[in-house]
């Protein structure tokens, strides 16, 4: 008996892009990874202009309907958007950084290549025992397909946010005025603690002194006693 292959399931290809990390991959209905694929071409913006076709309009629409897919999956899914082009260097990195941990929660069930359920059930014991063999198979090829789904997509994603990185001007400008504040506040750290050590300084230089002058006058009252 032959597995029994879903009438929901359909297959298509991805678009080849190149380093798209889901060239030739089985998509489906949901096409997983295709309504990305445009976005990994330099024609996909015009210029890094606040327009429309400018180069930050185009990928907040996109990072923006990929998040609309997992709160579909996940409702308390949060990204942060991609922004505009002047934002200030603490929002291009928070961006950047959340979305290159990113790990879909989409389940991928509509990958699935068989339907289990629709493997017959018989009264004979010899077939039921094939008939559960049948469809372990099924899921088990099931969730390897979607597994492989799963993977594919993230580093589609995951391979759209490093792109994006390397040709966002914000990212430079971001990283070199996050080293200037820390520059900053590393200076900041060194001339508190300087001042803190000059007034423990001046604080035991003035407690020595009364400690002298109490030791002075103590001597003096010994002195008339005699």
């Amino acid at each position: 008996m032959m597995p029994i292959e879903s009438p929901s399931y359909r297959e298509s290809n991805c678009l080849i892009v190149t380093n798209s990390g889901c060239g030739d991959a089985r998509m489906d209905g949901d096409d997983y990874c295709s309504f990305m694929m445009a976005y990994f071409s330099p024609t996909c913006y015009t210029d890094f202009g606040p327009g429309p076709t400018g180069f930050y309009q185009v990928f907040e629409t996109i990072f923006a309907e990929i998040e609309k897919k997992e709160k579909i999956a996940d409702k308390q899914t949060n990204y942060p958007s991609f922004g505009k082009e002047d934002d200030d260097y603490e929002k291009v990195l928070h961006f950047y950084r959340i979305w290159s941990c990113f790990s879909t929660r989409r389940s991928f069930a509509a990958a699935d290549m068989y339907n289990p359920s629709e493997v017959p059930i018989s009264i004979l014991s010899h077939l039921q025992a094939y008939n559960r063999f049948q469809r372990r198979a099924m899921e088990k090829e099931n969730a390897r397909i979607r597994d492989e789904a799963r993977q594919q997509y993230n580093t589609t994603v995951l391979k759209l946010v490093e792109m994006c990185r390397g040709l966002d001007p914000r990212y430079k400008t971001a990283v070199e005025k996050r080293k200037e504040e820390e520059v900053r506040q590393e200076e900041e750290k060194k001339r508190r603690r300087e001042e803190e050590k000059r007034k423990r300084e001046e604080e035991l230089l003035s407690k020595m002194a009364t400690c002298v002058t109490e030791v002075g006058v103590c001597g003096r009252g010994v002195k008339r006693r005699r």
